[in-house]
């Protein structure tokens, strides 16, 4: 601060003014902080003089994170929502931060503008956002398992209380990457629940009811 001759003014009063402090603040020292991204006037004001300085806060980027990094869909047409944190350098979240999506297969996996991810067929695929420089990948597995119980029988159908009866089975699966296993459980019939695994290629187990009665069996395969 000068006077009317030029000459510096040693410790003046100086006031300190900001036009919108949603956007930044001011302190009585002149020390500005960014608050959110957008434009405002800091004014400096030492008696009838005053000058003023344009701010501006516009976050760059420094990190970017996403919610899911891996997942194994189940089913075909499975759906998840993906989002994504973008932070500054001081580790504040950037607000309406804009994401691109892509994906790297979009025969296995299709990826929306909002980051919804679909499965379409099995296999393997890499879902990619991106903002500015940065970007971060998820890897996706898509597994169809649809398996079929094509019959389902026992070989007879009334026995004794200790003897054993055969039950039969034939089931198809469309997707042979990995084993199937199948669960039998007797309703009310005294025995444990049984599981088999590779009962596509397994097709039958012996039952022993261990009570008189009518019983049910649930057939089960995943």
């Amino acid at each position: 601060i000068r006077d009317r001759s030029g000459l510096t003014i040693s410790g003046p009063t100086v006031t300190w003014a900001m036009s919108d402090e949603s956007v930044a603040t001011g302190s009585d020292a002149g020390l500005v902080t960014g608050v959110t991204n957008g434009t405002a006037t800091l004014t400096a004001t030492s008696g009838a003089a005053s000058a003023t300085a344009a701010v501006t806060v516009a976050q760059v980027a420094a990190s970017i994170v996403l919610s899911d990094t891996t997942l194994t869909f189940s089913a075909l047409g499975d759906t998840t929502q993906l989002t994504v944190t973008v932070k500054d350098a001081n580790d504040s979240t950037m607000v309406g931060a804009t994401v691109t999506w892509a994906t790297s297969d979009t025969t296995v996996a299709t990826v929306s503008d909002a980051g919804l991810v679909t499965a379409i067929s099995p296999g393997t695929a890499n879902i990619t956002a991106t903002h500015q420089s940065l970007s971060v990948t998820a890897a996706w597995q898509v597994n169809s398992r649809n398996p079929t119980i094509a019959s389902l029988r026992a070989n007879r159908y009334a026995t004794e209380v200790g003897r054993p009866l055969t039950l039969i089975w034939q089931v198809t699966d469309p997707d042979a990457g990995e084993a199937l296993t199948c669960t039998i459980n007797i309703d009310n019939a005294g025995v444990a629940e049984v599981t088999y695994t590779n009962c596509a290629d397994s097709t039958q187990a012996p039952i022993t009811y261990a009570s008189s009665g009518t019983h049910q069996v649930l057939f089960t395969v995943s």
